[in-house]
């Protein structure tokens, strides 16, 4: 037994069992597979990490015998079910065993140096250089480079023979690769195969998953920006780079990733696995059963269910699914039978989507379940006289509601025959039942709505407003249903049309609408006020006509109303007649206001009646 003051090859760090075998063969002159031969051993107990092999060989090569379970492991111990140990975590085999052996010249070189003997005495294959995820020699700010490709286990493990045919260009430097600074992904990954350290939101994975998902994750990044597809050591290094950068920083910064990946689906047909490329491919297939990336799957498969429409029970990357949580349009079409362009029309206008949603009809997505109801409605829609009837309407009646936005078709299209949903007029009708009591054919005052709306042209939507604001009584007549039955009180809606407060609405009104609000009966006084510039208006397209009209908005009322008063309005504030308010003020001295000539009613200067009033 060698003396361990005096051992017979220099001790080098990281380094693996068979490397230790490749350097005493060489320094005994004896091929590595008698040496193994001689002391009792075998090469594949030595690959194997056979502690007794260990022993044996340490001991020849004049080791303190404490360095055996350092070289088992950097050398990395097979446990079954193509899993290895190495430097006490779990991996894949394949990770750590390959047909291709990489590593640092320059490290190599240094050992041969240092040596000052034969050079194969001393160059050291280190354990972290097997590790596929290993990119870099930190020490020398050098990539790993190809050193031998061996197709056969005994090609790999006869490191003698392989070290020897590139000794000459190792010594030489003609392998060294041009320097590259240690990213953050290297350091990390040094410091946890050394010290198994970590700082980063990456502690709570293996080595393995979190490298591999580093790795997966990057791959897909670097599509954002447009990285060549080769696979060369540069990508593979910015690969590793770019996903810890995010993945380092935990599921919130994951979650951010995966959705900006969600912006490679640019064509309606683009499903999860054009997104997330080799990433998805790899959950699905070879790591679907790896406990160790159950968290990188959720995250992955919950971004996967937040943007496409997956139906229930479909398997996404391992797992199946519950009930659906989105749709797109598209989806929802295929389950409806509805045309996709005229259900993006219904989706919008039931704020399922938004009009200006730029996604294609497979990507546009909804909440599947808040707009079940509103799908499951979708064969029951009629065509208008049907609705009519569901509604209780007459023609006329129907027309109106239509005319002021209270009920509207799913489409306009032309030949669309079935656009009314019943449950839209039923809705509407008990809505408006709900502020109604009992009205009894025999009692007076009371009046049809539509009726009522007509004849004092306030409009259905001001009536509708003042309804539910109780400044107008409801009644639902009894041995009538639906809107039929649906009446108020006469002297409620000519108090509400006589004043000024009967704009209980803030929609932007008709020049003749507002006029009658003003209580100017010729509305064509108000007209002419307009087109003098004395008042502003507003020229809006009219829903039902499709033409533009001058509208009055909020913004013009209050114009108004700051300049002008009309004998209505103050009859109101002050509990009398226009026309005792027009005699008063004209007893005062107020003159109804004039332009150049021009009349435009019972309308007054503001400042002129506050004058004579003060």
């Amino acid at each position: 037994m060698t003396d361990p003051a005096q051992p017979l090859v220099p001790p080098v760090p990281r380094e693996t069992a068979l490397s230790l075998l490749s350097r005493l063969a060489s320094r005994l002159q004896i091929d590595p597979t008698e040496l193994a031969f001689e002391i009792g051993i075998s090469i594949k107990r030595v690959a194997n990490v056979d502690r007794i092999a260990l022993k044996k060989l340490v001991a020849v090569a004049g080791f303190n015998e404490t360095v055996v379970e350092d070289l088992a492991t950097w050398s990395g111990e097979a446990i079954g079910d193509v899993r290895m140990r190495f430097r006490d975590e779990i991996f894949v085999t394949r990770a750590l065993r390959g047909s291709t052996v990489r590593g640092c010249p320059t490290c190599l070189r240094e050992d041969a140096e240092r040596h000052g003997g034969p050079a194969l005495e001393a160059m050291a294959m280190r354990g972290d250089w097997q590790l596929r995820y290993q990119h870099v020699c930190i020490r020398h700010r050098r990539p790993l480079v190809l050193l031998w490709k061996a197709e056969t286990v005994l090609e790999r493990r006869d490191m003698r023979a392989q070290l020897r045919a590139i000794q000459a260009d190792v010594i030489s430097g003609a392998l060294d690769a041009s320097a590259a600074d240690p990213s953050g992904y290297d350091i990390w990954l040094d410091v946890r195969l050394s010290y198994g350290q970590d700082d980063t939101a990456l502690s709570a994975y293996g080595t393995y998953a979190a490298a591999e998902f580093c790795r997966l994750l990057g791959g897909q990044l670097l599509r954002l920006d447009q990285w060549p597809v080769a696979q060369d050591e540069e990508l593979l290094r910015a690969r590793a780079r770019v996903g810890f950068d995010v993945a380092s920083k935990g599921d919130a910064e994951i979650r951010q990733a995966l959705k900006a990946l969600t912006a490679l689906a640019t064509d309606g047909q683009h499903k999860a696995k054009h997104v997330f490329g080799e990433m998805y491919e790899v959950f699905s297939r070879d790591l679907a059963g790896e406990p160790a990336f159950d968290a990188f799957r959720d995250l992955v498969r919950d971004q996967i269910m937040e943007t496409w429409p997956i139906a229930g029970g479909e398997t996404v990357i391992g797992t199946v699914t519950g009930e659906r949580r989105l749709h797109s349009v598209r989806s929802a079409s295929d389950e409806t039978g509805m045309i996709p362009s005229v259900l993006r029309e219904l989706l919008v206008a039931k704020n399922a989507i938004d009009k200006a949603d730029p996604r294609p009809d497979g990507l546009a997505t909804f909440d599947a379940q808040a707009f079940k109801p509103l799908l499951d409605d979708i064969p029951n829609l009629v065509g208008r006289r049907e609705m009519e009837r569901h509604m209780g309407t007459s023609i006329t009646q129907f027309e109106a509601l239509v005319r002021e936005g209270l009920i509207f078709p799913v489409t306009n299209r032309a030949g669309f025959r079935a656009p009314w949903f019943p449950s839209d007029g039923r809705a509407f009708v008990d809505g408006i039942l709900n502020y109604a009591a009992p009205v009894g054919p025999s009692q007076d005052g009371w009046e049809h709505i539509s009726r009522a709306a007509a004849r004092m042209r306030t409009g259905l939507r001001s009536l509708l407003k003042a309804i539910e604001a109780g400044s107008v009584r409801c009644g639902k007549q009894d041995g009538l249903a639906g809107y039929a039955s649906i009446f108020v009180m006469r002297s409620d809606v000519e108090d509400l049309a006589g004043s000024p407060a009967g704009a209980t609405d803030d929609r932007p009104k008709t020049v003749p609408e507002f006029a009658r609000i003003l209580g100017l009966r010729a509305h064509r006084n108000f007209e002419r006020l307009v087109k003098d510039g004395h008042t502003p208006a507003t020229k809006m397209v009219n829903p039902a006509t499709g033409h533009k009209a001058l509208y009055i908005n909020q913004k013009d009322a209050d114009a108004f109303h700051a300049r002008f008063v009309t004998a209505s309005i103050l009859a109101q504030e002050s509990g009398t007649t226009w026309r005792a308010v027009r005699t008063d003020l004209l007893a005062r001295g107020v003159e109804k206001f004039q332009s150049e000539g021009r009349q435009y009613g019972l309308v007054f200067l503001k400042v002129d009646v506050e004058g004579a009033r003060a």
